[in-house]
């Protein structure tokens, strides 16, 4: 339920809705899931993750092959569902690769995350001739004070400054939980 409330959430930071702040925490719930799962489980969340945010972001692709492409449902559901599945491969290799060299390198999510999240954009980018659409850093499209670094950084930047404060506000979360766990474990 964690990795669809972060996939929820993310759609919510972009166009049509417009709460960008979303974008700040939409991965905590995320990185909740995946704590303590498997390289292979986190994979899995990572790609219902994707799943449920680029169909609900990219929605309108159906729209466009039914309407103006004049393909039935039976035929444009499925283009929808093959395209959203790629996509979400990368969901899936964010959270593989994030509790993979957790487990073996025992790098920390914080120092991995945020360049690993803007390494898979930047491939989505670039792969099988690319689709940059929808990467985290657009989100922020209305607030200027965060688009200005894309100056310096390009979209890349701010992609990679939300993940950081995802993270942290993981860890931050983990940390005062862990508190409260032990503090009514001590009171009982």
């Amino acid at each position: 339920y964690l990795a669809i409330l972060s996939g929820l959430l993310l759609i919510l930071a972009f166009p049509k809705f417009n709460l960008e702040f979303m974008a700040w925490v939409a991965l905590v719930p995320f990185f909740w899931a995946i704590r303590r799962q498997s390289a292979k489980r986190a994979a899995i969340l990572g790609f219902i993750a994707g799943l449920v945010f680029f169909t609900g972001i990219l929605y309108w692709i159906y729209v466009v092959l039914s309407e103006y492409g004049h393909l039935s449902a039976p035929f444009s559901i499925p283009i929808l569902l093959l395209l959203t599945g790629y996509l979400a491969v990368y969901f899936a290799a964010f959270g593989f690769l994030v509790r993979w060299t957790e487990e073996r390198a025992g790098i920390p999510d914080i120092l991995l995350a945020p360049s690993l999240w803007v390494s898979l954009e930047m491939v989505r980018g670039f792969l099988f001739s690319g689709f940059p659409w929808e990467n985290l850093g657009y989100s922020q499209f209305l607030t200027p004070s965060i688009v200005q670094i894309a100056d310096i950084t390009g979209v890349y930047g701010i992609s990679f400054l939300i993940v950081f404060v995802n993270v942290a506000l993981f860890k931050v979360t983990v940390a005062v939980v862990g508190r409260r766990w032990k503090a009514s474990a001590g009171n009982a």
